[in-house]
Order: C-alpha cells, then sequence, then structure tokens
C-alpha cells in the first residue's frame, strides 16, 4: 500500500483563561489523501485485486478519520503545554515579580497575531497592589520585516521603581574601605577631605571617619524617547561621622538629591530565556540641604564630593538591579536570533527573528503512531 499527496487542514482557535493563560483549541479538521494504491500478493490476490479500489476508498476514509483525530489530539496537548510555558508571573528577587498575564486574547489581523501583557511589576509580599498610575498607549503597528516584536513601555520601567522603592530595598551604606584606592589621596571619606566646604564639619570632627546611607526616598523614573533612556532616583544622603572609640556613627547633616542617569537596554539569550538587559550611566545630582545637626551649612562645595558619590554608591547599586536581567515572555522552545532594540517615544521595541524547537517528554513524539487499518 502507497500513499501520496496526503494533507490536513485544521481550524485552531487561540484564547485566554481567567488566569491570564493563554489557550489553544483545534476545531474542524479536513484530511485530503491524494492518492492511494493498494495491491495484494500470493494466495487469492487476484480476487481481492479486483476489488482494490474499493478498499483503498475504504483505508482512506478511516485513514483520514485517525488523521484528524491525532492531529487534533496533538495540537491540543502539545500547544497548550506550550502556551502553558508562556510565563504568567516571573520572580525576579526577594522583592519584586513581573505579572506577564494576558489582558485579552489574542488579536488576529490578516498580517500578524498580537498579545497583550499586564507587563507590571509588583512587590511579591503583595502582589496584586498596582501602581498608582496608567500605563502609557503603543504607536499602531507598522513596518514589519522581523518575526516577532516585543514592545516594553516606560510604565513597567516605572511601576519597577515603585515597587522597590515600597520594598525599601534601594539603599546603601558607603564606608571609608569601599572608596577606590586609586582616588583615596584626592578624595576619602575623612572629615578632613570636608574641611575647605564644610568647615563645621571638621571643626567639630577634627579628622574623623565618615560614612555616607544613600536612601531611595522617591520611586526611581524612566523616560523613553528616540534612541534615549533617561531617568531620576530621588534621595537622601545621610552623612555621618565614625566614633574611633567604639566605631557608631553620629550624624552630622543630610542631602536632598536627585540623581540623573541614561541607559542602555539588550536582549541576550540565556540558557533558553530572552533575557532583558540594562546598564545605567551617570549624568549629574541635584542637591539641597535636608537638615544638619552642625548648623547651617552651604552645599555648594559639596557638588564635586556628591558627583563621586553618586558615581560611587548609587549607579552601581542601580546596575545590580539592572544587569540582573528581566526575562521575556516567551514560550519554551523560542530562540531570539539577532535581536534589535528600539526606542521611541515611552517605549522601546525587540525585534527579532526566532527558531522554535518543541519541548516534548522523554519517548513522546509530535504525532502518536498511526494504528493499523485491518
Amino acid at each position: 500500500m502507497s500513499v501520496s499527496g496526503l494533507t490536513l487542514t485544521f481550524s485552531v482557535t487561540l484564547g485566554s483563561d481567567s488566569t491570564g493563560h493563554a489557550t489553544l483549541a483545534a476545531g474542524a479538521c479536513h484530511c485530503d489523501v491524494g492518492h492511494m494504491d493498494v495491491k495484494f500478493h500470493g494466495g487469492a490476490s487476484w480476487l481481492y485485486n479486483l476489488f482494490s479500489s474499493d478498499i483503498a476508498g475504504s483505508i482512506k476514509s478511516q485513514l483520514a478519520s485517525q488523521s484528524c483525530s491525532q492531529g487534533k489530539d496533538a495540537i491540543n496537548k502539545q500547544g497548550n503545554r506550550a502556551l502553558e510555558s508562556l510565563p504568567i508571573t516571573v520572580n525576579l528577587d526577594e522583592t519584586a515579580l513581573i505579572n506577564y498575564a494576558l489582558i485579552a486574547p489574542p488579536n488576529f489581523t490578516t498580517s500578524y497575531i498580537e498579545t497583550q501583557h499586564k507587563g507590571e511589576f509588583f512587590l511579591r509580599k503583595a502582589p496584586t497592589t498596582e501602581a498608582p498610575f496608567a500605563p502609557n498607549a503603543l504607536p499602531a503597528v507598522g513596518g514589519l520585516t522581523d518575526m516577532m516584536y516585543v514592545w516594553l513601555t516606560e510604565y513597567m520601567a516605572n511601576t519597577a521603581g515603585v515597587v522597590y522603592c515600597r520594598g525599601n530595598t534601594l539603599h546603601n551604606l558607603i564606608t571609608p574601605d569601599m572608596v577606590p584606592a586609586n582616588i583615596r589621596d584626592k578624595f576619602s571619606l575623612n572629615t578632613t577631605t570636608f574641611r575647605i566646604f564644610v568647615p563645621q564639619l571638621y571643626n567639630k570632627y577634627p579628622n574623623q571617619a565618615m560614612s555616607l546611607f544613600v536612601n531611595n526616598t522617591e520611586p526611581i523614573t524612566v523616560n523613553m524617547s528616540t534612541g534615549t533612556i533617561t531617568g531620576k532616583v530621588p534621595g537622601t544622603v545621610q552623612v555621618n561621622v565614625i566614633n574611633a572609640t567604639n566605631n557608631s556613627s553620629t550624624e552630622a547633616f543630610v542631602l536632598n538629591t536627585i540623581v540623573h542617569f541614561n541607559a542602555t537596554v539588550a536582549v541576550k539569550m540565556v540558557s533558553g530565556k530572552a533575557v532583558v538587559y540594562g546598564e545605567a550611566y551617570y549624568l549629574s545630582t541635584d542637591i539641597s540641604l535636608k537638615g544638619s545637626a552642625i548648623g547651617n551649612i552651604s552645599v555648594f562645595g559639596l557638588q564635586a564630593a556628591v558627583n563621586a558619590l553618586s558615581s560611587l554608591g548609587v549607579i552601581p547599586y542601580l546596575n545590580k538591579f539592572a544587569k540582573a536581567g528581566m526575562p521575556l515572555p516567551v514560550v519554551d522552545g523560542v530562540a531570539f536570533t539577532n535581536p534589535t532594540v528600539k526606542l521611541g517615544p515611552g517605549y522601546l521595541v525587540v525585534g527579532t527573528d526566532f527558531s522554535y524547537t518543541p519541548t516534548l517528554s522523554e519517548g513522546e513524539s509530535l504525532f502518536a503512531p498511526v494504528h493499523r487499518v485491518h
């Protein structure tokens, strides 16, 4: 028996369930068996061959029925298994998670399939507390040349700022030993260094070591525009004097600060996952006096020291989170090929080609073996 020109056509429905998972269901099926030749040999084969066309017709009918049945089963099982691997929430660290749940069923057009995801950071200990602002709209889709596009808005980045501020995780204590050795001859955390700029500090605490407590007091904000990403880190710097006798700290004064930065973004494949990485670069810092225990002081002369502090203590700490990476919501088995990142007003878009290798259980094939027809 030989078969040629076998084609299977299915209708498939994509949707979403109440949890935000994508769903898939195979519907109507049409199987066309182009040609089947049945030939018997030996015994009474001459008799059976007289009816071979009728026998072939019966076999074709059963083959079409079984092919549709097993095809539907494979689509429903393998398809939904792949969609189940599309993450709804991803835990990033002890503080934050990302919610990637679908907020609407997939949208089909003549050119593409579009899915819309929540794309919001949440505190792991309060995973339903929303950000206090709404997402910005995305531009209309157009000029499609890659196989896949993933759009991320600055809303997503700004919900991260809210979450990490609420989680009270963005703070850092800078001590004298943390100042790089190559600049300690010019800048060290000692009241002697600040003698010219803050004489009151040196007069009250001559030649004493210092520590600086840097704290994020309001959410970090990010602005995306064509070709650039900029951001602001509002916070305070508490300047402390260290008592050499018992190593205790005494607060001297506190500065309000706003650290300005720009950033770059890249996408890499890591352990089979597409991950977005960021890196921040220092621009400048605005400062003002919040409070002082040593009398009124001028902050003008402190600008250079605060610039060094921001580069030393704020940007590296920010990059600890940015460089950890954020996995994108793609199904298992999808590998990006030559991804590129484009920035626009309020968003960035990752354009990429991709390959897909289904993940099968051990001993499993995409289609089960076809049963023999007797």
